[in-house]
């Protein structure tokens, strides 16, 4: 049996200890709002049977909900805290995470904001947890790989992640349409000098590694612009192949252009084309994921 408390109501409160709530149930109302928590505020065993409220609040450590049941309207907008932890906890009623700032939060956490703003139809809101989340999965993923388990399903997470932010970032994926545009179109100047297949097959894989890992480089640096590269890119492919209006470019891009015709398709032609694909079914996804309504 858990014990029962009646309402309890704080404002603008200071609590320089840990805080912690175990084994109760809540009847009446639960409203910490506009208080500064100095150390760790922890829930265990807890149901909320009314309205629970910790709008404006700021814990400066760990917050933890453990075994929780919200049975009624939670609001937690703008709460802060260094870390929230949702551990099997579950919300009956309509919750409110909006504007909330969190420095650190376990996947199954991002998933249940995410899952609030959906249910709010808030669509932008929940698409930044759901990064938030997949970022959490292939945080998970990593520690597998240096153990030697699900290395396919962490290469695909970490390209889903470089392509697009996990569908979130449509400028990325045109970066990367650019960067493997130029890239193709400067190995082609490049071919044009070369005499045997093995030539073309070693110059054009040494020249795709190259920018793949310039690109990779400068996706993972904050601190630089990703398209100050693709200026770097137009120009060497410019004057390499004095196609300066991009003619060959805004062709090739077009993933089923070789197709229309009845031209060889070389291996490296192909990984191009799909990986182009690829990247505009991406560029897609992500616009797509900014703009739809529910």
């Amino acid at each position: 049996m858990l014990d029962r408390a009646n309402d309890i109501t704080f404002n603008e409160c200071n609590f320089h200890n840990n805080i912690v709530f175990e084994r109760l149930e809540f009847k009446g109302l639960f409203l910490l709002e506009n208080c500064t928590f100095e150390q760790n505020l922890t829930f265990q065993n807890i149901i909320f049977q009314n309205t629970t409220s910790f709008i404006l609040s700021k814990v400066k450590n760990e917050t933890k909900y453990i075994h929780t049941k919200f049975q009624s309207l939670a609001l937690f907008s703008e709460f802060k805290s260094k870390e929230l932890i949702f551990d099997n906890t579950f919300f009956k009623d309509e919750s409110n995470f909006l504007d909330i700032k969190i420095d650190k939060l376990s996947r199954e956490t991002a998933r249940i904001i995410k899952n609030s703003f959906e249910q709010q139809n808030n669509i932008i809101e929940a698409n930044k947890f759901y990064a938030l989340e997949m970022k959490e999965r292939e945080k998970e993923l990593n520690k597998d790989r240096k153990e030697g388990k699900n290395l396919l399903e962490w290469l695909v997470f970490k390209i889903h992640g470089l392509a697009s932010n996990h569908s979130q970032d449509w400028l990325l994926s045109l970066f990367w349409i650019l960067s493997f545009s130029f890239g193709y179109g400067f190995i082609n100047c490049i071919n044009n000098y070369l005499d045997t297949k093995l030539e073309f097959i070693l110059i054009d894989i040494f020249v795709y590694l190259i920018i793949i890992v310039i690109s990779v480089l400068v996706v993972q640096n904050e601190k630089i612009n990703n398209y100050y590269l693709i200026g770097v890119f137009y120009l060497i492919y410019g004057f390499t192949s004095k196609d300066f209006n991009l003619y060959d470019i805004s062709n090739n891009i077009n993933p089923f252009s070789i197709m229309t015709g009845w031209q060889e398709l070389s291996f490296l032609t192909l990984s191009y084309k799909i990986i182009i694909a690829y990247l505009i079914y991406q560029l897609i996804i992500s616009i797509r994921q900014n703009t739809r309504r529910k």
